[in-house]
């Protein structure tokens, strides 16, 4: 199958699929009504839709570039097990890729590419641990003393009415 792929984007690089080939149906007897339905997906939009995932694209992208909902994909991946199969083979081949070429730029010395190899292949020897504990004694809440306690309940109410005219005065310039 993925030589298929591999000649569809070939051809598709060279010169693009005559419209008519693409919207060519392929009939179906639906099986409740026992009506003729045509296929949106059919074969060379199913190609289509292999070579953009083997190029790296999303599943949802691909779909919408082939001119189908990514519902219309699922449900033909439910029922066509072959299928399923190829769209999995593509995303694996197009993660290798992406592998090998992460795997060239780490042992090139590139040192984030390190990281990220050691951190996906070895995550139990290697992680980034960046641990911050924000909690107070025994892990209780942090205490904050900004010295309130010793006010008096007028002094307070005092020190939130000027805060709220602070405020208001603020808001009235600032809307001038």
């Amino acid at each position: 199958m993925m030589g298929k792929i591999k000649k569809l984007n070939d051809d598709i690089k060279r010169k693009p699929t005559p419209q008519k080939t693409l919207t060519k149906k392929v009939q179906k007897v639906h099986p409740k009504k026992g009506t003729i339905k045509a296929s949106k997906f059919d074969e060379a939009k199913r190609l289509k839709y292999l070579g953009f995932i083997a190029e790296g694209q999303g599943k949802i992208q691909a779909a919408k570039d082939v001119g189908v909902n990514i519902k219309t994909v699922d449900r033909h991946m439910a029922s066509n097990p072959g299928f399923k199969t190829d769209v999995s083979l593509a995303e694996t081949e197009v993660n290798q890729k992406v592998e090998n070429a992460l795997y060239k730029a780490a042992t090139s010395g590139n040192t984030t590419a390190m990281q990220v190899w050691l951190y996906n292949r070895y995550p139990e020897r290697w992680t980034d641990k960046r641990n911050i504990n924000l909690a107070g004694p025994d892990g209780g809440p942090i205490e904050v003393d900004i010295g309130i306690k010793e006010l008096s309940d007028e002094e307070l109410i005092g020190i939130i009415r000027r805060g709220r005219s602070r405020r208001a005065a603020e808001k009235k310039s600032s809307s001038k």
